[in-house]
């Protein structure tokens, strides 16, 4: 028995096209459509995280106040120190199947150069990292201006100066330099290398320092603690150090300020050597708060200040963007 062949239909072939278009499209619809939930549904977990990062941020106040009571008095930064750091919180935690973390980092303004000093021709401000020195040079100045880390509108790439310190548990942060920059800073490369922020304005400079220039020789770093030794006239640095290396207050003798000279006036963003005052303890620290929710992070940066008369309290709050 014979089959004979149907002859090709052109509606068939025509039908059969339209079927594979619509599964073509089927599927791509249907890919977008998962697509487009699945990204749905992670910008709606960045938000929630962000939120929660936020509250947890927001929350460190009461952390902040029961350290600066009861322990910032007694703090004592090792002397291999760069910059006046100590940790306050260091927790990690996980809720809901979500990872948390909440990182406090201190820094004593009372261990940094006033930014008035910062910008002037004292001999404070030869303390300074030179990248520092350069970003502060182009800071903006004026009486009415409030004082803040958020007057320095970017990073400097072309000396390595940041903003904002970057505390130990976040990874240095790197830039792209030629190779003839990186020469000159020490990073031998056949081509564009890359080269770590290496100085923090708001770990070397202070914003809210009392006035006149108060320099605690319990946080201050070596360049800083010298200079403030010499321009002071005082004696006892080596005991300075000796109990920073054994991990304890050091102690002053009497009497902490020399006498200012009669008739002497301060000028505004001048220095007055014989008003420098040498303390063991601080008026006035900064924190950096990172707070972590899953891949998010929000960061804030919070000064706090106290006087003789008045206790502690948070006088700046900036947001930390990098």
């Amino acid at each position: 028995m014979t089959t004979t062949p149907r002859p090709f239909s052109p509606r068939r072939g025509l039908a059969l096209l339209l079927v594979l278009a619509s599964l073509v499209v089927s599927v791509t619809c249907a890919a977008v459509v998962v697509r487009v939930a699945a990204t749905a549904r992670a910008q709606r977990d960045v938000d929630r995280h962000t939120a929660w990062a936020d509250d947890l941020a927001r929350g460190v106040e009461p952390m902040i106040a029961t350290w600066l009571n009861r322990d910032a008095d007694a703090a004592v930064v090792p002397m291999e120190f760069d910059e006046p750091r100590v940790t306050v919180v260091d927790d990690e935690w996980e809720a809901g199947g979500v990872r948390h973390a909440l990182r406090i980092t201190a820094y004593d303004q009372c261990g940094m150069v006033r930014w008035s000093d910062a910008r002037s021709g004292s001999a404070l401000r030869q303390a300074l990292p030179d990248a520092v020195r350069s970003l502060m040079d182009r800071a903006p100045v004026g009486g009415s201006i409030t004082r803040g880390l958020d007057l320095l509108h970017r990073d400097d790439r072309s000396t390595g100066a940041i903003v904002f310190p970057q505390p130990p548990h976040l990874p240095p942060m790197a830039f792209s330099v030629a190779p003839d920059r990186a020469a000159a800073a020490g990073v031998a490369s056949p081509g564009m290398a890359e080269m770590p922020w290496h100085s923090a304005v708001g770990a070397n400079v202070a914003t809210h320092a009392p006035d006149p220039p108060v320099v605690n020789v319990n946080t201050a770093p070596l360049p800083l603690l010298e200079r403030a030794f010499r321009e002071s006239r005082r004696g006892g640095l080596e005991m300075v150090i000796a109990a920073r290396k054994a991990g304890v207050p050091a102690t002053l003798s009497t009497p902490v300020r020399p006498p200012a000279r009669v008739g002497s006036q301060r000028t505004s963003g001048l220095p007055d050597r014989e008003g420098l005052v040498l303390a063991t303890t601080s008026k006035a620290w900064s924190f950096r708060v990172d707070a972590e929710v899953g891949s998010t992070r929000r960061s804030w940066w919070l000064v706090f200040t106290r006087t003789d008369t008045t206790p502690w309290s948070l006088v700046q709050r900036l947001e930390v963007i990098e």
